[in-house]
This record gives structure tokens, C-alpha cells and sequence, in this order.
């Protein structure tokens, strides 16, 4: 040992030992948050992965997809919402364990390459069929005074079309609420 080290050690023995060790722990140190960091992003790529399998419209896609040409050559444009390339975006996801965000991506993929149907000249038998408006323009005259009987009939008419409604409790209170208003009047 030199006296120069010597002399450092005896003026000021907790900066020389911290200069000492400091190389060796920080090594360490570095070392350990290095696995650390490794961990957590092998953790959050296996959440992904197990998410994406089972998610209903990806759990037999996904996998296929991460290797498939056109979807490597989508990954490379610009995403048009955020101004990002998408690689970056499913990279960053992907490694902080947004599942989420990861199955956006495959699943915006898959509805790009999806044809939109034409639209046919029947309808559909799910169109059509919701509630038909109660209320016709000539109903609608401004300035008009509703008489006692013509609210009674109302509150009779959205009553009987309650019954018909999930919403039961909904309506009952509606109910309640347009006597007292029409006993009021």
C-alpha cells in the first residue's frame, strides 16, 4: 500500500473505503438490476402471451400472425392515431405486459384485412325490429295545452309500454313521478 493511500485512508476513512468498493458493488449492483429488469419483462411477455391465448378471436391467430409476412410489412408503417411505427408500438406493449394493447394491434391487422361486405337489398332480420317511435310530428304543435284526459291517456299508454320493458323498476318510478305531476296540474 502506497502512503498516499495510506494517508487518504487515516484523513478520511469513509470516502477512501467508499472509493475502494464502490467498482465491485456497483458491479454487482448492475449485475442484479440487469437480471431484474430481465425478469420483469420475460413475466410481462408470458402475461401477453397467455392473454392472447385466450382471448376468443386471437387464440389460434396471433401466433400464426407474428410470422406472416403482410403482417411484418403492416408493423413497418406509421401508426395514423399516434405517429408511431407499429413495431415500436406492439414492441413496447408487448415487453410492459399490455395485453390490451398487444391484441389491438393484431386484432386492427385482422380487420384491415378483412373484406367489407357489400351491403344486400333485403334486410336483415335483425333490423328493424327496435322500438318504434310513440310520438308523431303532428303531436309535436307548439304552444299546445294538454287537457287532464289527454295526460292520463299518455301516462296509461307509456305504462302499458313499461310492462313490456326489462326496465320495470324504471318505469314505475316515471310513473309516480307523472301523477304527482299531473295531480299538480
Amino acid at each position: 500500500m502506497s502512503e498516499d493511500l495510506l494517508d487518504d485512508l487515516i484523513n478520511s476513512p469513509e470516502a477512501t473505503i467508499q472509493k475502494w468498493t464502490e467498482r465491485v458493488v456497483s458491479g454487482r449492483v448492475g449485475d442484479l438490476e440487469r437480471r431484474l429488469h430481465e425478469n420483469s419483462t420475460e413475466n410481462a411477455q408470458l402475461r401477453v402471451q397467455v392473454a392472447l391465448d385466450r382471448d376468443p378471436e386471437l387464440a389460434g391467430k396471433w401466433r400464426v400472425l407474428n410470422n406472416d409476412k403482410a403482417f411484418i410489412d403492416w408493423l413497418g408503417e406509421v401508426d395514423g392515431f399516434s405517429g408511431a411505427p407499429r413495431q415500436h408500438l406492439l414492441t413496447r406493449a408487448y415487453n410492459t405486459g399490455y395485453s390490451d394493447r398487444v391484441a389491438a394491434i393484431f386484432k386492427a391487422f385482422i380487420a384491415q384485412q378483412t373484406p367489407a361486405r357489400e351491403r344486400t337489398q333485403a334486410r336483415l332480420p335483425h333490423e328493424g325490429t327496435g322500438p318504434q317511435p310513440t310520438i308523431r310530428t303532428a303531436d309535436l304543435t307548439r304552444g299546445k295545452i294538454w287537457s287532464k284526459a289527454e295526460i292520463h291517456a299518455f301516462i296509461e299508454i307509456a305504462g302499458a309500454a313499461c310492462m313490456t320493458s326489462e326496465s320495470l323498476r324504471d318505469c314505475r318510478s316515471s310513473r309516480k313521478y307523472s301523477r304527482r305531476r299531473s295531480k299538480a296540474a
